[in-house]
């Protein structure tokens, strides 16, 4: 954070997925807040209520937990309420529950079931039901300097809402991952249907999981590989001041959201020597913001457009997969789900440099490299659209040594995935190759600089960048390079 300046976001989201926008999709009763609060807060409520202080005292005896160390509370438009604070302690963690249908009150102990998929529910006299809470209409309103602490619900009529290398015989991985738990109902196809449509889809290895952290997210990016998909059911994190998403949640605390970047979303799939998932669904309102971030050549990104209501979210999601498992081209199952979106005023767009005419037996599927590409180049780059700062005609001498190209995802160069690492001054850029082209993306704290390499003969190069200066105008650089002896 630059000078001290606050910047705030505005977050939209949904499970299966979606915001409300002004025709997608009829309303339903929803969660009206999602908010952390002081831990001051949840400790007087604690004070006030004998049965959340017994739950309290309770989960310091049973889970080894001393200390409450975040607190947050929901709300429902159907009267339901809930308070909870997280505690840690000398034997792990567990969350204390108040949870409130009108005047019937439970107070509980929440612990993490031994694969951490699922919770329990549990008082002095033993287990009891976990009670479910409306999914939110997933607009966040945040502070970027602290994005969850600040952050609080949009409403329906708010202003602001205007405002890794597989072969062939390796099945198919498709990872669904939830940001928002099994407890946050919602209408629509459920989670279990839309898995087995997946897996109908062409994805036999599809495993989805609610409540997903910070780190199965990026497990997910990091090793996934170009024949596999993932898709975040989650949150999309909307800048105020940008006007644009910029990133999408992960879980908190079971009920509650923590930011997860697009910049962290790019270095995860910048880990990942196989390029990461061939498919990236980001299920959250208006993630097709982030599209352009994300762009590569060697992947498919989904994102929507617009606010979309929880049931119709989770129907595309489900109808896009169904399309694609029935041999269409991506560019038709686009088309099929858009019929139903644009004239809502919505929409479900992919990342410009996808193959639209795609299917999906073809993802991921390994290119024809040309071993040429592979070797050190010489010559000389000039900028042939300018900015202010990065003015047209500026030339940059790369020798021998500077511009470095390789093929293959190992280190004896073989091409399994026909991938291609580039040393570019002191970047590092990994795409996918086609042939006698490469398509190659570098992202740093959410800028973007991207490169399209041409072996125009068996000697030459061609070399377009496409960058921003520091004030994020776009330029671009571009030139001919020779071969070094």
């Amino acid at each position: 954070m630059l000078g001290g300046m606050r910047r705030n976001v505005l977050v939209c989201t949904g499970l299966l997925l979606g915001c409300s926008s002004g025709g997608g999709g009829g309303p339903e009763t929803l969660a009206t807040v999602q908010q952390r609060i002081p831990v001051a807060t949840f400790q007087e409520a604690v004070a006030s209520d004998p049965a959340l202080a017994k739950a309290v005292d309770l989960a310091k005896t049973s889970a080894g937990v001393t200390t409450v160390a975040r607190a947050g509370r929901l709300e429902d438009a159907a009267g339901v309420t809930l308070l909870y604070g997280a505690m840690t302690g000398p034997g792990g963690e567990a969350v204390v529950v108040r949870h409130c249908d009108g005047k019937d009150c439970i107070s509980v102990v929440q612990r993490l079931t031994a694969d951490g998929g699922d919770v329990t529910w549990r008082t002095d006299t033993g287990p009891v039901p976990v009670r479910t809470v409306r999914m939110p209409l997933q607009l966040r309103i945040i502070d970027e300097a602290d994005p969850d602490a600040t952050a609080v619900l949009g409403t329906r009529t708010s202003a602001l809402m205007q405002a890794q290398t597989a072969d062939d015989t390796t099945p198919r991985r498709l990872r669904v991952l939830s940001a928002f738990n099994q407890y946050m109902t919602f209408t629509g196809p459920n989670f279990n249907d839309t898995l087995a449509s997946m897996k109908k889809g062409g994805f036999p290895d599809s495993t989805g999981r609610y409540g997903v952290k910070a780190g199965d997210f990026d497990s997910a990016l990091s090793t996934l590989g170009p024949r596999d998909a993932v898709m975040l059911l989650a949150h999309g994190d909307q800048s105020k001041s940008k006007g644009r998403v910029v990133g999408m949640s992960v879980n908190a605390d079971w009920w509650g959201a923590e930011h997860y970047s697009e910049s962290r979303i790019a270095a995860q799939l910048a880990k990942n020597t196989s390029g990461g998932p061939g498919i990236i669904f980001l299920a959250g309102c208006k993630t097709a913001d982030m599209l352009d971030t994300l762009d590569s050549g060697s992947r498919v990104v989904l994102g929507f457009e617009g606010k979309i209501e929880p049931g119709l979210g989770s129907k595309i999601m489900k109808q896009v997969f169904d399309e694609l498992g029935k041999g269409k081209t991506l560019k038709e199952a686009l088309e099929e789900v858009n019929g139903v979106l644009v004239p809502r005023g919505l929409g479900l767009r992919a990342n410009k440099s996808a193959n639209l005419d795609i299917k999906l037996v073809n993802v991921g599927a390994a290119g024809s490299c040309d071993k040429g590409l592979a070797g050190s180049y010489s010559g000389t780059l000039v900028v042939t659209k300018g900015t202010a700062r990065v003015m047209a005609g500026l030339t940059q001498r790369l020798d021998c040594g500077m511009f470095v190209t390789k093929l293959g995802d190992d280190a004896g160069g073989t091409c399994k995935g026909c991938f291609v690492d580039a040393t570019y001054v002191a970047r590092k850029l990994a795409g996918c190759a086609s042939t006698t082209t490469a398509s190659l993306t570098q992202f740093d704290q959410g800028a973007s600089i991207s490169m399209e390499l041409n072996l125009v003969t068996s000697s030459q190069l061609s070399v377009t960048i496409i960058g921003d200066d520091s004030d994020k105008a776009s330029f671009t650089r571009s030139g001919t390079l020779s071969r070094c002896p």
